[in-house]
């Protein structure tokens, strides 16, 4: 009979009741009661390893004791290698093997805080749908999602957002609508914008100009400041401002354009568009004559009248000699007493035609023949 199912061995043979009824010991039933004995032997296990087993062995709560560290895949572990690989709730773990890895259809990494404030316990890491997660959760729904903090998209090794979504948002220490977006035209409250940078460039960009007139570009390199034009290509750059210093001092400005104006009068371009008579101008002080007509040698002159009577300039009604459409002469009250302008042609002032301010200054520009234009204190 051997074992009875519950791990008990049963003799099939029982000599002395066998004596009891008379029953003399036999070769067969020496060879019976044998069998059965071997029979349960062969049903234990061997301590050399002989034996494999054939069903789940129950321990009863028993320990194996002295088990050596596992090796192979399939070897029962012990406590001691145990520890060294998996996590220990109230320990913490050194990985010493990477990657360390979590899978599943929606991994998640769950941390739990557990003397915080009530529903501020739970934050967790998932991957669901192939976007990663930061999401905050209640202490009683610990894997649902409330809000996701940090939200990232991808489509294949491509990242294609990145998702931030709180009350307040703060990039190096600097609330996040402070910044400039692209979206929006920002105002700046700082009170200062600055391109910062070994060549500090900024582009304005005008996108529905017309071909090769959109770009112009502001930069400052070698210390010099520009204002360039550019093709739409960010090429064939073309100065039109240029500033050069000395640390504070300001060395020279240069203007270059087709045309370049003053309070919208023209400023000369090119050296060869410079009349003989424009290059330098003559300079006439003190003068004491009480009359003066305007003549040859007077254009594009200055004169400043000091006399003790008031001072008639007369103004031709024609082209003076020496004179051009265009020239002009300067005259300066250089005493208390009155510089008045008369004509037998056509004068053209916004004021009157008299000097009456001490020092005052008036240009005098033939406009026509016989007619003058009078600028300044009149």
């Amino acid at each position: 009979m051997a074992f009875n199912g519950s791990g008990v061995f049963t003799r099939v043979r029982n000599w002395a009741q066998d004596k009891l009824n008379s029953l003399n010991p036999t070769a067969a039933r020496f060879d019976e009661h044998d069998d059965d004995i071997a029979l349960g032997l062969t049903n234990c296990i061997t301590k050399d390893g002989q034996t494999t087993l054939t069903q789940n062995i129950p321990f009863g709560t028993r320990k194996i004791t002295g088990l050596g560290d596992a090796t192979a895949a399939t070897d029962a572990m012990n406590r001691q290698a145990s520890d060294a690989r998996y996590l220990q709730g109230a320990v913490a773990p050194v990985f010493t093997a990477f990657p360390v890895e979590l899978e599943g259809a929606a991994p998640i990494l769950l941390f739990d805080e557990t003397d915080a404030a009530a529903n501020e316990r739970i934050w967790f890491w998932r991957s669901l749908g192939g976007r990663m997660l930061l999401s905050s959760a209640t202490d009683a729904a610990p894997t649902t999602a409330v809000q996701n903090a940090i939200d990232i998209d991808r489509s294949g090794t491509v990242v294609n957002y990145i998702a931030l979504e709180a009350t307040t948002i703060t990039l190096n220490s600097v609330n996040i609508t402070d910044y400039a977006r692209l979206s929006l035209v920002p105002t700046f409250t700082g009170g200062q914008l600055r391109v910062a940078g070994v060549q500090a460039i900024y582009v304005w960009d005008e996108t529905d100009a017309a071909a090769n007139e959109r770009l112009w570009k502001v930069y400052t390199n070698g210390g010099i400041w520009r204002l360039v034009t550019q093709t739409d290509a960010e090429g064939g750059e073309v100065t039109a401002i240029s500033l050069d210093r000395t640390g504070t001092t300001v060395d020279s400005i240069a203007l270059t354009a087709t045309s370049v104006t003053v309070n919208g009068n023209a400023v000369l371009t090119a050296a060869s568009s410079i009349a003989a008579d424009q290059i330098s101008t003559t300079y006439t002080d003190a003068d004491t004559s009480t009359a003066l007509t305007v003549g040859a040698g007077h254009a594009e002159t200055i004169r400043r009248m000091t006399g003790a009577s008031a001072v008639t300039i007369t103004l031709p009604n024609s082209v003076p000699s020496g004179w051009a459409v265009g020239d002009t002469m300067v005259f300066i009250r250089g005493t208390a007493q009155t510089v008045t302008f008369t004509s037998a042609g056509t004068i053209r002032s916004k004021g009157t035609s008299t000097i009456t301010v001490q020092n005052g200054m008036v240009s005098v520009t033939l406009a026509a023949s016989g007619v003058w234009q009078l600028g300044g204190d009149v």
